[in-house]
């Protein structure tokens, strides 16, 4: 979900990733009820054990990387666009002049494993001295739009800022 706020002075976006992460972990409760008397009787067989585990671990995991919230701030008052970026594992934040900044763009990457190729995108922030700031980790394409939808916003208050950059 993405929270747009705006003013003449300031544009705020909030950005919150967790609806689908939380509803894995619903999972986990509808295998116990299932395999739980099994389990507490010792009449679960290995495989299911297994299947078991697996079914637990794996939204567990699935939450514990995709649960994600971003902040992002331009800032005319302070002169600074700033932003925060955080999940389970740690977070990034930063800040730069936002006289500096020139615009903002999304990074594709490809990348390759057994399961075959995939792209992942991340924010990246333009300054005007050629450097790129990477302000996100990679997302995978699910979260594509939404990271449009936020680079479109940062673009469309730098014209207001400044319209002839």
């Amino acid at each position: 979900m993405l929270t747009v706020t705006k003013t003449d002075t300031e544009l705020r976006l909030d950005s919150r990733h967790y609806l689908l992460p939380c509803l894995a972990l619903v999972l986990i409760p509808l295998l116990l009820y299932e395999f739980g008397p099994a389990l507490l009787r010792g009449e679960l067989d290995r495989s299911d054990l297994v299947g078991l585990l697996l079914g637990i671990a794996m939204p567990i995991f699935f939450a514990f990387f995709f649960i994600e919230f971003g902040h992002f701030r331009l800032s005319l008052a302070d002169g600074l666009f700033s932003w925060r970026w955080r999940n389970l594992l740690g977070s990034e934040e930063g800040e730069v002049e936002l006289k500096r900044v020139i615009g903002a763009r999304r990074e594709t990457l490809e990348t390759s494993d057994r399961l075959g190729w995939q792209n992942l995108h991340r924010l990246i922030l333009l300054l005007d001295d050629g450097r790129e700031v990477g302000l996100t980790r990679g997302y995978t394409t699910i979260q594509r739009r939404r990271m449009d939808e936020i680079i479109e916003q940062v673009r469309d208050y730098l014209e207001y800022v400044n319209p002839a950059r």
